[in-house]
């Protein structure tokens, strides 16, 4: 029999598992199970009925009634002539009459006793379903219905071949419409799969599935490292051309630039930005720097900058390179801007990377410790581990360079800022005093313009070193009292534990337990355990020079052995084990 038409999502029969809720999930699977049942006996039907067809086609074609039309694989398009050759009404010579029996059970072909099948003046005429209420092509012939809604039963799905060349009807479909049409096979083999089994009439489409969300728009993807790059150089050089400004505007510029692109600032441009606004703040002779110090935009750069110089110390990426350290302090230090936790961590990245410093960076950093020094001395004093650090880490590289080969201004830049620096006891500081003061010593004519320089350094040197003495004399003595004061300390206690770990009194008579529980049981046990490691250190000299074992070797090891093994015995049995937690035992008894 014809199939029934398919449900609203293309199912049969309407079962759609796909829409019980889950709580019916089990219902729906024994109903999709009975479902395929029906399924396989259907199509071992559909077997038989087509069987049944070809052998009737055959017959057919035996006496002359119908021929089989060739199979193509492809429909071809109708040319504007052959439309126009077709009319609705065949003609009596074209028209031939049909009639077979009636037969539902079997699926063979039936049709009304006053029904009539038009083709045309093709040779190979077909036959397939319709209704009263469309045309249908199949093969090279057309199949119009009349009056009565005329039924061909053929097995369901089936695919009959499509002819090479179909001649749509006018009148009834628009010409860019295609006309419904039985689906294409390649051959009449019997049906294996499921994916055959299509209804033979046209459905309309089957709207597609909402999706659960809306598709994502597009996204702004994030930059890659070279498109940042390129735009870090971009911006890096927009704050050169903002600093060439005018004097009076140089500064604003540079300010409304940073506040703009402070998110996009790395360590290179926050030093560029920083040093090009602190050479046109100092172009105005001091006026109003107080101010610059305390301005936000100042203020988020200079934490932004200890930001990248932490996050340097802690993963080491070169977030904050050691030169733009360098120019970061120096301009803090010309805007008055102080804090002691951005030169600490300043202070510590740029020692780790002085060697890929100039000799200009060098010393432009230590006179920006020099000026924090000068105008915070408490700070400085606070920083003074910072600052020896960086004197230990810029000695050897100082000692690498050339001096002759140095500017007048660095070496004198480098010794005031050496002469300011907190007093420290390092060989270190006074090797590169030295070192500075030798090479200026040889430059007599290019040391007139900075005269003035060496002569304040020299008075600052001599004041210092003055200072120094007095506190060294004053620290040495009291070093000496405190020394004096520990070492009588530790010869009364010394003298007291001595004499007491050989007293062996007892409150009553001398007994087993007096004597574990005494100090002088672990003055015994540490004497067997010296006199053991001689023991074993006789033995291996003997096993190494002869063969045979020594009996009075083997004797003492076992009275050792037999004397360790009592000793913890005694000791679990009296609950002598406080020499594990008591600082005096614990540091005599070596048990």
């Amino acid at each position: 029999s014809q199939q029934p038409p398919p449900g609203p999502r293309g199912d049969v029969k309407g079962i759609d598992v796909l829409r019980h809720p889950e709580a019916e999930f089990h219902e729906a699977l024994r109903a999709a199970r009975h479902h395929v049942d029906e399924l396989q006996a259907r199509l071992r039907q559909m077997e038989a009925q087509q069987d049944t067809f070809l052998t009737e086609r055959r017959d057919a074609k035996a006496v002359g009634i119908l021929e089989l039309p060739e199979v193509t694989l492809a429909p071809a398009a109708c040319t504007p002539d052959e439309e126009a050759s077709v009319t609705n009404e065949p003609t009596e010579a074209e028209s031939s009459v049909i009639t077979s029996k009636r037969s539902s059970s079997d699926g063979q072909l039936a049709s009304a006793s006053d029904s009539e099948i038009s083709t045309d003046a093709s040779p190979s005429p077909d036959l397939t379903a319709v209704n009263a209420d469309a045309y249908y092509i199949f093969g090279s012939g057309m199949i119009r219905s009349g009056s009565e809604v005329q039924k061909i039963q053929l097995p369901p799905g089936l695919d009959l071949p499509i002819p090479a060349k179909h001649r749509p009807i006018l009148g009834t479909y628009p010409n860019s419409t295609e006309m419904p049409r039985a689906s294409q096979v390649a051959s009449l083999s019997p049906v294996s799969t499921m994916a055959h089994m299509d209804p033979m009439a046209p459905t309309a489409p089957v709207s597609p599935i909402a999706p659960d969300r809306a598709p994502v728009g597009p996204t702004l993807m994030s930059p890659t490292a070279a498109q940042m790059d390129a735009m870090q150089k971009r911006l890096n050089q927009q704050i050169v051309e903002a600093a060439k400004a005018p004097k009076a505007e140089a500064a604003a510029k540079l300010l409304a630039l940073a506040e703009e692109n402070i998110d996009r600032m790395n360590a290179v441009n926050l030093s560029t930005a920083l040093h090009r606004l602190a050479r046109a703040w100092t172009n105005k002779q001091g006026k109003g720097q107080k101010s610059l110090a305390r301005h936000p935009v100042v203020s988020r750069m200079v934490d932004l900058a200890e930001e990248f110089a932490e996050r340097d110390l802690q993963n080491r990426d070169n977030s904050m390179p050691a030169n733009c350290c360098t120019i970061i302090a120096w301009s803090c230090s010309s805007l008055s801007f102080f804090r002691s936790s951005l030169f600490a961590v300043l202070v510590k990245v740029a020692s780790q990377g002085v060697e890929e410093c100039q000799s200009f960076e060098i010393t432009n950093l230590m006179w920006a410790l020099a000026e924090l020094c000068r105008r915070r001395p408490q700070m400085g004093k606070e920083l003074s581990p910072s600052i020896q650090e960086l004197v230990l880490a810029t000695a050897p590289v100082f000692m690498k360079w050339q001096l002759d080969t140095l500017n007048v201004r660095v070496l004198t830049s480098a010794l005031m800022s050496l002469a300011f620096f907190p007093p420290m006891d390092l060989l270190a500081h006074g090797v590169l005093i030295a070192k500075i003061v030798l090479e200026l010593a040889v430059r007599d004519e290019e040391l007139a313009s900075e005269s003035q320089v060496v002569v304040a350094a020299f008075q600052t040197l001599s004041r210092v070193d003055r200072s120094r003495r007095q506190s060294g004399g004053i620290a040495k003595d009291e070093e000496l009292r405190m020394i004096r004061k520990r070492l009588a300390e530790y010869d009364e206690r010394a003298s007291s534990v001595l004499g007491g770990r050989l007293d062996l009194s007892c409150d009553k008579e001398l007994s087993l337990g007096c004597l574990v529980t005494s100090p002088f049981f672990d003055a015994l046990a540490a004497f067997v355990i010296l006199f053991n490691s001689f023991v074993v250190g006789w033995e291996v000299e003997w096993d190494a020079a002869n063969t045979q074992d020594n009996p009075v070797i083997q004797a003492l090891s076992s009275f050792c052995n037999f004397f360790f093994l009592l000793e913890v015995l005694l000791r679990l049995t009296f609950f002598r084990c406080d020499f594990f937690t008591n600082r005096e035992r614990r540091a005599w008894n070596l048990f």
